[in-house]
């Protein structure tokens, strides 16, 4: 999904590609509940699970020296929050953050060395609010998303342009160095909306859907199969599947029943065009969905974990093949068996992982099997983490150098 010094990497359906962010919330509705109050829905299902708390199993975890920083009497803390993680190789990642400062400066940072040493790019477009979601196609050619905009750079984003004015992008995914799509919903009406480029964002076609308000999450394992979810006009319940396997001239599109409760997907992950993993908040905590057909039938994920553990929403996926996936949120889980059943890696409440509601784990990139690095939004206290591991999710380490 970027490019770092001489290694091109780019997303190859391997990461999770979503529009769901700290302050721009945007969700697969199972009904008929706009944007503004599935954000209200979700925040007040997560401030009645943020009373709750249990001791939890423990988790192999590598502590690091000064991982929480927190204000000082007197002395006003900038703390940093990240919204994005892309990993092309292992070790080789790209960041999207932003600082809680007056005003907000928003910044993309590179790493060759699994978080060591960090380059970094401040100079993002100034008139793009909340920048949710980075594809680097090289290291100096990359197209962001946020505020409803798509915006690419040639120049290491000391000059930019709004690339696709008429959609209200949400999520945006690229298999290769050419092509990408972008969902949304039509910048002129509530109908939903993609886009496809085929030259790295020099030109774009549109195609609507007028039967459906928004399109939510898009993955393209490859140029000419993508996925995507979209939500219903006319208070439909359920979400719309929509796939195509020809570059997004046809898409077929059919109802699915995911099993997310009441608020519905907020984030996927394809490995192929027939296997897709999403995730979404629950009744009582987060939710795993999976297909291998194509969409046609969806399975829920059991997560081994006792009753009444607590484990939170999972706000993104990775998956690196068809059989192994990463899921992160308010805890850490992984799949070996393409989504059958979870193992439970970092608990809910492990702050200094980024991990419970105070904090939380907002995206995750796993490359491989073995390599993933996820990252958190950070709260009103504490800097956003940037965890990895190596080992297939047994041990997490926090880094203590991070992108500012």
């Amino acid at each position: 999904m970027a490019m770092l010094g001489s290694v091109r990497f780019v997303d190859r359906g391997r990461d999770v590609s979503f529009g769901r962010r700290a302050s721009s919330v945007s969700t697969v509705s199972t009904g008929a509940l706009g944007s503004g109050q599935r954000r209200k829905a979700r925040s007040l299902h997560r401030a009645v699970l943020l009373g709750v708390f249990l001791a939890l199993t423990s988790v192999t975890v590598v502590p690091a020296v000064g991982a929480a920083t927190k204000s000082t009497s007197g002395v006003k803390a900038v703390f940093v929050s990240f919204s994005d993680v892309s990993c092309g190789t292992p070790g080789h990642c790209v960041v999207l953050g932003n600082t809680d400062s007056t005003p907000a400066r928003f910044f993309l940072a590179t790493t060759n060395d699994g978080g060591s040493r960090w380059v970094l790019h401040s100079s993002l477009p100034r008139y793009v609010y909340q920048l949710s979601q980075v594809v680097c196609l090289t290291a100096r050619d990359c197209m962001a998303i946020g505020g409803g905009d798509i915006v690419r750079t040639t120049n290491d984003w000391v000059t930019s342009e709004d690339v696709s004015s008429a959609l209200d992008a949400t999520a945006i995914s690229c298999p290769n160095v050419s092509d990408c799509t972008a969902v949304g919903q039509s910048g002129f009406q509530e109908i939903a909306m993609l886009a496809t480029t085929r030259n790295a964002g020099a030109t774009w076609k549109t195609l609507t859907f007028p039967s459906l308000r928004e399109l939510d999450l898009v993955t393209c394992p490859t140029a000419n199969d993508c996925t995507a979810f979209g939500t219903y006009a006319d208070g439909h319940t359920g979400p719309q599947y929509l796939a195509t396997t020809d570059g997004g001239v046809k898409w077929t599109r059919h109802n699915v029943s995911l099993g997310l409760g009441p608020f519905g997907a907020i984030a996927m992950s394809c490995s192929t065009s027939r296997d897709c993993v999403v995730s979404g908040p629950g009744p009582e905590h987060g939710e795993i969905a999976f297909t291998h057909n194509d969409g046609m039938t969806w399975r829920n994920g059991d997560i081994a974990v006792p009753d009444g553990t607590i484990l939170g929403d999972y706000e993104a996926v990775s998956c690196s093949s068809s059989s192994d996936c990463t899921a992160v949120g308010g805890s850490v889980i992984d799949t070996t068996d393409g989504g059958a059943t979870w193992t439970l890696r970092v608990p809910f409440g492990k702050t200094e992982f980024g991990t419970g509601y105070e904090e939380y784990l907002d995206t995750v990139s796993c490359p491989t099997s073995k390599y993933c690095m996820a990252a958190s939004i950070g709260s009103a206290s504490f800097s956003g983490a940037v965890i990895t591991t190596t080992d297939g999710g047994i041990t997490w380490t926090r880094l203590t150098n991070l992108p500012r």
